[in-house]
């Protein structure tokens, strides 16, 4: 009987190959990004399933694939990372395995693609980084826009790719990790969590794109869904009931006028624990960019100067959700 699994994923690192250079990051890359999924930044069991392979044989790689993809009652989501060379030849790009050679390349992208979009996982996401990973997705491998030639991307409902350049483009690596990877594992440290500490796709492209400037390789970002997973739980800087608190009248936040402060409400009369809370509140809100005051100041300063606060346009959108009684 096979145990069902909620989410799994693959996570394959090759630094030691037979018949090309070594690479000195990869593994790393690898072994980090299955330690960050297998579980949230609170200790909680996120991915359940976690397959680490360390510079392993193409067998050995497509056989973990072939388990990844398969039809696990109960699983709605699967996550493949490779860290690797990238070879491209004139009709595709392989990821380049330990025992690849100039016969047979690795596993290729376009078989790669098949799996995907043939697998009956509700979600997939998958992660580049190599040469070329770009690619992926394509059914014109040979594109050139001078020509009004434009590359056509073929991706199944659910399905998000990230890629650590565009296809011509190479993939760079530090002494400890690939460029594109040191960006992701910031993110899924927390870097790209939003207030509810929530980590998507999207926001580990968002923070991944902000990290390259120009001349430097260039991720790349395709996907199909309807709905981003969550990839893990950073550490939340609000919760759900401290969004539904914007609407206590104590905050006075519902008025389209703003709010004065005073510098007695910077209390520090530990008997007035509900004085302390408000303020406290307050703070919590402006550093999640929730309200705003004039001049930047802080909630302090402007209580102090007798300065008013207000909504922000992120506080109004979470208010708005609230209101929908979607939060």
């Amino acid at each position: 009987m096979h145990k069902n699994f909620t989410q799994k994923t693959l996570s394959v690192g090759i630094n030691k190959y037979e018949f090309t250079s070594s690479l000195s990051c990869c593994v790393n890359d690898a072994t980090e990004v299955a330690h960050l999924l297998k579980r949230h930044a609170n200790g909680d069991v996120n991915f359940d399933d976690v397959v680490l392979k360390k510079n392993s044989r193409k067998e050995k790689v497509e056989y973990a694939l072939d388990n990844l993809f398969s039809d696990v009652r109960g699983c709605n989501h699967v996550l493949f990372f490779f860290s690797g060379h990238g070879y491209r030849t004139e009709n595709d790009v392989y990821l380049v395995c330990r025992d690849s050679s100039l016969e047979d390349p690795g596993i290729s992208l376009v078989q790669l693609m098949n799996r995907i979009n043939k697998s009956s996982i509700p979600s997939i996401t998958v992660i580049l980084d190599c040469c070329h990973a770009g690619f992926i997705g394509d059914t014109e491998k040979n594109s050139n826009p001078m020509n009004g030639s434009f590359p056509v991307s073929c991706i199944r409902e659910n399905v998000t790719l990230l890629a650590a350049t565009t296809g011509p483009d190479v993939a760079g690596e530090d002494r400890i990790h690939g460029l594109f990877t040191k960006a992701l594992l910031y993110g899924l440290q927390g870097a790209a969590a939003d207030l509810f500490g929530q980590i998507t796709p999207a926001s580990l492209y968002a923070l991944a794109d902000s990290y390259f400037t120009a001349g430097q390789q260039r991720p790349l970002f395709k996907s199909n869904s309807t709905n981003l997973n969550t990839l893990r739980l950073g550490h939340a800087i609000l919760d759900h009931q401290s969004i539904r608190e914007l609407k206590n009248k104590r905050f006075h936040l519902e008025r389209k006028d703003p709010v004065q402060l005073y510098p007695h409400e910077v209390c520090i009369d530990l008997k007035k624990t509900d004085k302390i809370q408000r303020f406290e509140q307050l703070i919590q809100y402006q550093r999640a960019g929730l309200i705003e005051c004039p001049n930047n100041n802080s909630i302090y300063l402007s209580a102090l100067l007798k300065r008013p606060y207000q909504l922000s346009a992120l506080g109004n959108f979470y208010l708005e959700l609230h209101n929908h009684e979607k939060i």
